[in-house]
């Protein structure tokens, strides 16, 4: 069956600290059965979330947002600190590394504190290190 589509009324995040509760492209209505990301969504059977904060939960397991997603970098932070970066300034992302970071099951303890790039991040993430790999280093050589 169908699910029907939220009225005006219930288009509104029923989560309290959710940072724009009638801004989202979607409101998800959270129902008993819901399976999503493989997470209980039981405590949450009832409520309308934005698509935000259905999102966070769908990947985290919880609405609550680390202190570093809630932080806005002022311009001047919107800098990669691993000094190898190749855009350092220019990404459209940038990401403060707290003391609760565990994405990819990496040990981020000598990152706590530093801003990373989006590239330099996911870099870390996906294979435990800053540095890139030698096949990106290397140019090809001329014929």
């Amino acid at each position: 069956a169908r699910k029907r589509p939220l009225e005006e009324g219930e288009r509104k995040c029923s989560y309290d600290e959710c940072p724009a509760p009638e801004k989202s492209s979607q409101f998800h209505q959270v129902h008993s059965g819901c399976k999503a990301g493989n997470r209980d969504w039981s405590p949450l059977a009832g409520q309308v979330l934005c698509n935000a904060c259905y999102s966070q939960y769908r990947h985290r397991g919880t609405l609550v947002r680390s202190a570093t997603s809630r932080e806005l970098l002022t311009p001047d932070d919107r800098k990669c600190c691993f000094e190898e970066c190749d855009n350092p300034t220019t990404s459209t992302r940038f990401i403060k590394i707290d003391a609760a970071c565990s994405a990819g099951g990496r040990d981020w303890a000598e990152h706590v504190g530093q801003v990373l790039c989006h590239t330099c991040y996911g870099r870390f993430r996906d294979r435990g290190t800053l540095q890139r790999s030698r096949a990106s280093r290397t140019k090809p050589l001329d014929p």
